[in-house]
């Protein structure tokens, strides 16, 4: 068990990090398709934020004190430092799709842990956030494919 909340922490730091990451993303963008842009960004923080107060209060069903100091949040995160160096939302998108697949990853190796420890119900969470980060990531890449062209 102690595996599984160790692993479910790094899941919740992971996810104030990519939370705040595309919430930063939706107040700074700057390009062409700004709206468009700040339209997906805004829904994916809004939707991860709601996954990320499952996550915590997961932790404590688990018998754990859940994280919520920003020391805690950096000594158990695994994404490293995550700001870009731009402002487009295109770049962004960019930047966060390799962060996406990497949570999505993680959410896989913690579905197997929760299994390991018989915590099913746990996996309808650890399943909504896999649908989600997957959806979010399928908008990111979608929106970076350029359109056929017409000639």
């Amino acid at each position: 068990m102690k595996h599984l909340i160790s692993s479910l922490k790094t899941f919740q730091a992971n996810s104030v990090i990519f939370t705040n990451l595309v919430k930063g993303f939706w107040l700074n963008t700057e390009s062409v398709l700004m709206r468009q842009s700040q339209t997906v960004y805004k829904e994916i923080y809004l939707s991860a934020d709601e996954l990320l107060l499952e996550t915590s209060l997961w932790l404590r069903r688990l018998g754990a004190e859940a994280p919520y100091t920003l020391e805690d949040f950096m000594a158990n995160q695994t994404l490293g430092n995550v700001k870009p160096d731009t402002y487009c939302g295109v770049e962004m998108a960019m930047h966060l799709v390799p962060i996406n697949k990497k949570i999505i990853e993680e959410l896989k190796v913690l579905s197997e842990q929760a299994i390991i420890e018989k915590e099913f119900a746990l996996l309808v969470h650890l399943n909504a956030a896999t649908k989600k980060h997957k959806e979010w990531n399928w908008y990111l890449e979608s929106s970076l494919k350029l359109p056929p062209n017409p000639w």
